[in-house]
């Protein structure tokens, strides 16, 4: 744990905890550390979740199968985000699996001891629980906006969508996204060769320009 402290002070359901509490999140909350090969499974669908997970290191990649078996991702995560923590706070079981996209490391942390403090940890546990109904009030802002995406009537406004969101968010014309060409495609639930004509044609009209995961957006106003 001792090593992961820079780390975990910055993590957002942590945030604003000391050293001191954060060398007795073992005994508070029952945390252990787990490691996670390149392309293992992290959790399964249908899995009991009875804890919250913090990646500390790699990335791990939250993804669903619809009706026919193909994989849609849902999220992408790095060190120092949480998961699972809506399965473990309704005691549902998993509907999606994470895997680890790259050799990780995840902090798991008992829910039970979060709802239920050992003597002395009640603070700390009420902090935490504060800091998770922030998180999961700013996920379901996140779903909102994903649903708004997908459900536009063409795979067109569904990229113009997402991307004119980004530039909302990071204030800039030019930015860079999470997501590669085939992980950009699951998150909008559209095939990837479809996607990669509907970027190049974009391009073409004018309205973007793009190099990898860094696109620009023009002003429609402007064109």
């Amino acid at each position: 744990m001792q090593k992961f402290l820079p780390l975990l002070e910055t993590a957002p359901l942590l945030a604003g905890l000391g050293t001191e509490q954060l060398e007795a999140l073992p005994r508070a909350l029952d945390a252990r550390v787990q490691v996670f090969a390149r392309g293992e499974i992290v959790l399964h669908v249908g899995d009991a979740v009875r804890a919250l997970g913090i990646v500390l290191s790699g990335r791990l990649e939250i993804s669903q199968e619809d009706y026919h078996g193909n994989a849609v991702l849902l999220a992408g995560l790095s060190a120092g985000e949480l998961f699972a923590e809506s399965f473990a706070c309704t005691g549902r079981h998993s509907t999606v699996q994470v895997r680890a996209a790259e050799k990780a490391q995840v902090l798991w942390l008992s829910f039970a001891r979060l709802r239920a403090p050992s003597p002395g940890f009640a603070l700390l546990c009420a902090h935490v629980s504060a800091n998770l109904t922030e998180m999961l009030a700013r996920k379901n802002i996140f779903l909102t906006g994903r649903i708004a995406h997908i459900s536009k009537r063409t795979l067109r406004e569904k990229v113009l969508s997402y991307l004119f969101e980004v530039s909302a968010q990071t204030g800039s014309r030019s930015f860079t996204i999470p997501f590669d060409r085939r992980q950009l495609a699951e998150y909008l639930a559209a095939d990837r060769s479809a996607l990669s004509a509907v970027l190049g044609r974009l391009r073409g009209e004018g309205v973007l320009t793009f190099r990898k995961n860094h696109f620009t957006l023009y002003d429609a106003r402007e064109l």
